[in-house]
């Protein structure tokens, strides 16, 4: 950090995000306990004081307040003229809510992505917004999960599949997450068959009328293989429907004049069996780190993969009466910089932060038994540092709060 001031300027140091601060502030409140006494550690702590007032102020970039929706760009045209539909794919988030910009323009975060979105809706209205999962951080009951789904619903997704990671936290946690709103939790073949899990507001299918008239339908496949690994009493609680009635119910749509989209949740192997089983008109792919330059062909139908947290797959179909796919324009957007900034996500990124930072303040308070060590007992190790603190103004403070009967706050 101190290099890069003394290499590019104050100018060039006041471009970091509050992402960094905040998330430094909260890693070093964890992992420092056992550190206090290294002078390094104590600068490091007053270095992010500093970066975390300092975040305030980048909210305000690009003369944005922090309660602002961002504002449009242009988008590049796809090539097909007049597309019936456009999906904007995201996947793979691991609860990134935002990120460190220290190096330049990192990809990722939700402020960004937010511009990316409100920009393509803006070109293309009707376009749909649509996670595939995975979009929890590993650990599914994290409090940084909730704060995640708050930006979802701000930017309005259309559908927010549950993944492997999803599900690996309790119904009661994912009941917190669901919030009631215009997006639809999307699980069409896994369930949880305990009494709060039956009353979660999952959706099993979402339906949509496309600006054009075209009608669309968009399912989802997880099954028990691609959730081997999750905790066993936890598995005891899901149920999984099998392929068959999945590729019944996607018949059933595509003769009804339905473009069928099946986010297929699995592994490689699976989901190219998956795709040959099911015969929908299009696949976007799940439970993968990366986001594909291009599509792939997999049983005469477009597969895209584009999971990952720093792009946005953006697929544009034109389809015919019957709702078969007759062109597909896809591309990659990386979520850089050059997207307006949404403010708003700042605001619940902050608000996550603090309430990290109290949570781990509480769990440090809970503590059964906290020895007091006094500043002696550091002294007999650091004994310059001490000699250094006991003629500070410092040393006295305690007497002053004695005075005035304030040791107790």
């Amino acid at each position: 950090i101190v290099n890069r001031i003394v290499d590019h300027g104050t100018e060039s140091f006041l471009q970091f995000k509050v992402g960094f601060s905040v998330s430094a502030g909260i890693v070093l409140l964890r992992e420092g306990e056992n550190n206090y006494n290294s002078r390094m550690t104590r600068f490091v702590f007053i270095l992010v004081g500093f970066l975390v007032v300092l975040g305030c102020e980048i909210a305000s970039q690009h003369g944005q307040t922090a309660s602002t929706p961002p504002k449009a760009i242009p988008v590049k045209p796809f090539s097909i003229a007049k597309p019936d539909a456009v999906l904007l794919v995201t996947g793979g988030t691991n609860g990134r809510l935002e990120v460190c910009n220290c190096q330049g323009p990192m990809p990722g975060g939700q402020a960004r992505r937010s511009g990316l979105v409100t920009s393509y809706r803006n070109t293309f209205p009707g376009a749909l917004l649509i996670s595939v999962g995975d979009s929890f951080w590993v650990e599914g009951n994290d409090l940084m999960n909730l704060y995640l789904m708050q930006t979802y619903r701000l930017m309005g997704y259309d559908a927010v599949t549950l993944g492997d990671q999803e599900w690996a936290a309790s119904d009661k946690f994912l009941a917190r997450a669901m919030v009631k709103s215009d997006t639809a939790w999307l699980s069409t073949t896994t369930k949880s068959t305990t009494a709060t899990g039956q009353t979660l507001p999952l959706a099993t299918e979402v339906l949509r009328v496309l600006p054009s008239g075209k009608k669309l339908c968009i399912l989802s496949d997880l099954q028990r293989d691609t959730v081997l690994f999750m905790d066993k009493p936890r598995l005891k609680q899901l149920a999984f429907t099998p392929h068959g009635p999945l590729a019944k119910h996607v018949a059933h749509r595509k003769a009804a004049g339905y473009t069928v989209v099946v986010v297929l949740h699995t592994a490689w192997d699976d989901a190219d069996i998956a795709a040959k089983t099911l015969d929908a008109d299009l696949y976007l792919r799940g439970h993968m780190l990366k986001c594909a330059d291009k599509p792939r062909r997999i049983a005469g139908k477009w597969m895209i993969e584009s999971s990952n947290s720093d792009c946005v797959g953006a697929v544009a179909i034109s389809t015919d009466d019957a709702g078969r796919i007759t062109k597909l324009d896809y591309r990659a957007e990386v979520v850089t910089d050059r997207w307006p900034l949404d403010g708003r996500m700042l605001d619940i990124y902050q608000a996550y932060a603090r309430d990290a930072m109290r949570a781990a303040l509480d769990a440090k308070r809970k503590t059964a038994r906290i020895e007091f060590v006094p500043s002696s007992t550091c002294g007999q190790c650091h004994k310059t540092e001490y000699a250094a603190w006991k003629q500070s103004p410092h040393a006295g403070a305690f007497a002053t709060l004695q005075k005035a009967k304030r040791t107790g706050d």
